[in-house]
C-alpha cells in the first residue's frame, strides 16, 4: 500500500505537476522572450536529468541499497 501512494502521489502527481510548471513558464515566456523559453525548457530538462542520475549514483553507494537496479 505504501508502495502505490508513493507511485501515485510523488510519481505521477509530482511528476504531472512539475511538467505542468514547466510547459506554463515556457507558454508564457514564448510570447515576449522565446530565446529565454527555450533555454529555460532545455535547462529545465538538461538539469533534471543529471540530477536525477546523481541521484542514482549517490544512492547506489548508500549501504544496504547497492542491489537497486534503475
Amino acid at each position: 500500500r505504501q508502495d502505490l501512494r508513493l507511485l501515485l502521489g510523488a510519481g505521477v502527481l509530482g511528476g504531472f505537476t512539475t511538467y505542468s510548471a514547466l510547459a506554463v513558464n515556457t507558454g508564457l515566456l514564448l510570447g515576449d522572450r522565446p530565446a529565454l523559453a527555450l533555454a529555460y525548457a532545455a535547462g529545465s530538462i538538461v538539469l533534471g536529468a543529471i540530477a536525477t542520475t546523481g541521484g542514482i549514483v549517490l544512492g547506489r553507494r548508500l549501504p544496504g541499497y547497492a542491489n537497486i537496479r534503475a
